[in-house]
This record gives structure tokens, sequence and C-alpha cells, in this order.
């Protein structure tokens, strides 16, 4: 398997979970190598990865392309492969994206969509994204980016605050505002912050702890564990990687309504999702630091663990291998 994800292999933070599921794949004795897209926007830059990737695939001679995010990754891998391609839609690929100049934003999702004409494999992480797909609608396949359970798992939350450097006095809600590279309005910080600001005037002191996308992969974990609560207030998103790290260590999470976060929280105390309103989402904030308990959100996220959807993905490629 020739496995195409965007970014630079140098950036261990980029598309991380991307490449937990294709190290995941590599045990079932696949041969799996990455090819890092890592021109996107440069023209010259584009048509210098195109021949690139056909170099690759000559020499790697794969059985299938799996591209890892849509755009103008699986337009390249569109073009450049002559053998099975499967495309995983991951969210911003699909989703509108309100950071993004909306001309750019309009080729962004064309490619998406035109390139799903060629694949013979469709992956989306959410029911909500693969219903924005214009073709093959009916052919995709949902499965979520797994959750290495081994690594995300409850820890003592005295030893995680040592651990980041955190006081164990002090109420910390977790909010993740995305890559520092980019802009990204989509995650709505300032919606987080009117969120706790109104969390305060019910419960006390709170301190926001935002993310912004340069804290190494291996430190989520504790952070996670060292939070009180999880918050997510996007106006889009796939099947949102921090909600089920949170799940898996018993976090509670507060959220609005967005990809596939509702079903992802059902059955799960405490936890809510609630309306895009900061008074709202504060209430719900104050309720999960009053309670002051874990989660029971990893009992419900053993099926969405990396090995079990990793399964599900080498099923996948043996049902596009079977269409030949």
């Amino acid at each position: 398997m020739l496995h195409v994800v965007p970014g630079a292999a140098a950036n261990q933070n980029s598309m991380i979970f991307a490449r937990r599921q294709i190290d995941s794949i590599a045990t079932r004795g696949i041969d799996c190598q990455i090819f890092f897209l890592e021109t996107r926007t440069s023209l010259f830059g584009v048509f210098a990865e195109i021949r690139r990737l056909r170099n690759t695939i000559r020499s790697f001679a794969p059985d299938i392309v799996h591209a890892h995010y849509g755009t103008v990754t699986s337009l390249i891998c569109a073009v450049c492969t002559w053998c099975p391609l499967v495309i995983h839609y991951r969210g911003s690929d699909l989703n509108p994206n309100p950071g993004v100049n909306a001309f750019r934003a309009g080729l962004q999702t064309l490619f998406s969509q035109i390139s799903v004409l060629r694949a013979r494999g469709v992956i989306t992480v959410s029911a909500q994204l693969r219903e924005r797909l214009w073709w093959k609608r009916g052919k995709a396949v949902v499965v979520p980016s797994g959750v290495d359970t081994e690594l995300f798992r409850p820890i003592l939350q005295s030893s995680a605050r040592a651990k980041v450097g955190w006081r164990d006095e002090d109420k910390v809600v977790l909010f993740n505002s995305g890559n520092t590279e980019k802009s990204r309005p989509n995650k709505r910080l300032v919606l987080a912050r009117e969120a706790v600001a109104q969390a305060e005037k019910i419960f006390g002191k709170i301190r926001l702890e935002v993310l912004d996308g340069r804290a190494p992969p291996d430190q989520m974990p504790w952070l996670i564990n060292a939070s009180d609560c999880i918050l997510m207030t996007s106006a889009n998103e796939g099947s949102p990687n921090i909600v089920k790290e949170a799940l898996s260590c018993n976090v509670p999470v507060v959220s609005v309504r967005v990809g596939d976060v509702q079903e992802r929280l059902e059955g799960v105390f405490p936890s809510f999702v609630v309306n895009e309103d900061p008074k709202v989402l504060g209430a719900a904030i104050a309720d999960v630091l009053k309670l002051d308990i874990d989660s029971n959100g990893r009992e419900k996220i053993i099926p969405l663990s990396l090995d079990a959807l990793t399964d599900e993905t080498v099923s996948i490629y043996r049902t596009v291998l079977n269409r030949k």
C-alpha cells in the first residue's frame, strides 16, 4: 500500500492520526510506504510533486494507493495513479471552511468531489461527511479515525498535572484551536472564551488552556488527563480526534452539535452536547466542573480503537482488490 499524506515528513504533529493508522495497518503484514505530499499550493511545486509521486508509484508498484485527504491530495492521486485508488475524507476537505478564501475553498471542494470519480474505495470519517459527497455516496464507507487506547488511557490527574506543569488546585478547560500555521476560525476560539467566561459567573475561576498545534503528540495524553473538561466549539468537523481521545481517557467533554460528536457522546456522563450559545455552553461547563468526576467514555470508545478500525480499513482494501 502506498499511503499519500499531506504535509512535511519532518513535522511529527502533521496528520498524526493518519500516521498512527498506517503504522497499525503495517502490523497486519501489509507492506506500507508513505509518500508525504509536501507542496500543495504552488503550481510549479504541485507539478514537481506529481512527477515525484509517479516515480514512486513506478518503483514501489503498490496494489493500492490510499490518499489520506481530499482536495489537492486526492486530485493528484487521481491524476497519477493507474492502480486502484482509495480516498479517505477527513473533514475540511468536504466541509465548508470559513477560514479560507471563497474561491480557494470552492476549488478545494471541487477537487475533492472530482477525484472521487476515480476512486475505487471511498472512506469518510463520519456519516455527516458522507452526505456531502456529490457522487458515490452510496458506496462510501464510514470509518472514523481510530484511537490508540493504549496511548490514550486514564492517568491520575495529579500525575498528569505534575508532568505538564499545572497546579492541582486549578480548574482547567482544554481547547484545541488547531495549527498555528493556518487561520482556523472554524474552531471558534472566541466562542470558547465566551463560554468559559459564562461558566466563571456560575462556578468561579476557570483557566482555558488553548492548544495551538505545537504540543508534541506524545504529550497529548498527559494534557487531556490533566484537564477537567474538553471543550469543542467548531463550526464544522468530520470526526474530531480530541473528543475520542478524551473519551478514551475518561475525561468529560462539552461540545456543540458538530460532526459525529453527538453520536460519540451518546450515553457518556458527564458530558454534554448543547446549542451554540455561550451561556448554554458555560452552564454545561460549570455542571461538569461541579460534578468533578471522571466520565465513562472509555467503555464507549472501545469499538473505535485503532486496532478495530484498522481491521475495517484492511477489509475495504480486500473489497477494492476483489473488484478488479
